[in-house]
């Protein structure tokens, strides 16, 4: 299976490879309107991916709001995941748009506990934060991630992907006891190409 994975495309439309699964970790959009979200929904859902995933960032004010989530999304072909999970030929993903609290951006409450949160037999997480300390530093702090989502994420055993954005600067991947750990982040930079990976 292929997964083609993108995040912070931030009102651009970069050009996607195809493939299995097309996974959007979140930051459709700058402020989250209305015309911003349904212009990047509408390009999402025209591309050929047969499946196609969604989290909302914590820019996608408008996907908060249950009136215009609904509005904006019903009759695509797309899968929102907020705190929950789907099944795709037998893998188990599971997606939440929550980060830890800065300023009043969306999708911040004070309290997220992600281990009550995430199943247990998880194979590939999508959340937009990512863990602490892992490929989450930018050209201001060396870690932004979220210290309890690293403590829930060590606890998962059938684990083989964890995929996140958010950190524009860390866009890579990285591999640690057995985990893979994917920053697809484009930063809404055209010349960059989402990450590509099998599982």
């Amino acid at each position: 299976m292929k997964l083609v994975l993108l995040s912070d495309t931030h009102n651009t439309q970069p050009n996607v490879p195809n493939g299995d699964v097309l996974i959007h970790c979140g930051d459709l959009s700058n402020m989250g309107t209305f015309v911003e979200l349904r212009d990047q929904i509408e390009w999402l859902d025209s591309l050929p991916h047969k499946n196609k995933i969604l989290i909302a960032g914590n820019h996608d004010y408008g996907l908060e709001k249950l009136p215009m989530r609904d509005e904006v999304l019903i009759g695509t072909s797309l899968t929102y995941l907020e705190n929950e999970g789907t099944e795709i030929e037998g893998v188990k993903f599971w997606g939440s748009p929550i980060n830890p609290p800065f300023m009043n951006w969306a999708f911040q409450p004070p309290r997220f506990d992600w281990r009550r949160a995430i199943p247990e037999d998880v194979e590939v997480l999508i959340t937009h934060a990512p863990p602490f300390g892992i490929l989450d530093s930018n050209h201001i702090f060396s870690s932004i991630g979220c210290p309890n989502l690293l403590e829930a994420v060590r606890g998962l055993k059938k684990l083989r992907l964890h995929i996140f954005g958010h950190v524009h600067e860390n866009t890579g991947t990285k591999l640690i006891d057995g985990v893979t750990f994917i920053n697809c982040a484009l930063g809404g930079r055209l010349n960059t190409r989402p990450i590509e990976v099998e599982i």
